[in-house]
């Protein structure tokens, strides 16, 4: 932020974009470690919905110019799903062709239960929900806004030569 420029309400009581990345990583953590299918559900959903308001924190708080946020979110394939799952979390129901949300029988292999997993298929492909959680906060931990100049906590790392 530059020397004359106003800090938004959010900035200056919530902390901004880094308050956000906490929330998806807690709501990543939580729902790794409950135990409950109703809450693994509950956590996951929250998550993905999460992760999909970071976005618009990231360019609300102009930290990372929209070109690059749409870049990120156009060109892979985690950051595609999210969109679609937090827009359909949104408006109550998936909207995009070929996506949706099911609850799979897996015999001893579950990941909400010990034989139901939480299932995203899109275009004919099934993807694990915990999977795919993980994979996209890998994405957006990696994408993050000092990995476009702006201070954080890899850039003070190299700083301090870790």
């Amino acid at each position: 932020m530059n020397a004359g420029e106003e800090m938004s309400w959010n900035d200056r009581l919530n902390g901004g974009w880094q308050v956000q990345l906490g929330r998806v990583r807690r709501w990543y953590h939580r729902a790794s470690r409950a135990t409950d299918p109703i809450d693994r559900a509950d956590c996951i959903h929250a998550f993905f919905e999460s992760a999909f308001h970071l976005r618009r924190w990231l360019e609300d708080t102009g930290q990372v110019s929209r070109i690059a946020l749409l870049t990120l979110c156009e060109t892979n394939e985690e950051m595609r799903i999210c969109r679609d799952l937090g827009n359909a979390q949104a408006r109550y129901a998936f909207r995009g062709a070929g996506q949706f949300e099911i609850h799979e029988y897996s015999p001893g292999a579950g990941n909400l239960s010990a034989d139901v997993s939480l299932v995203i298929l899109r275009d004919g492909q099934k993807h694990d929900a915990f999977e795919l959680a993980k994979r996209l906060l890998e994405r957006w931990e990696g994408f993050a806004p000092w990995e476009h100049g702006i201070p954080g906590p890899r850039a003070d790392a190299a700083r301090a030569g870790a």
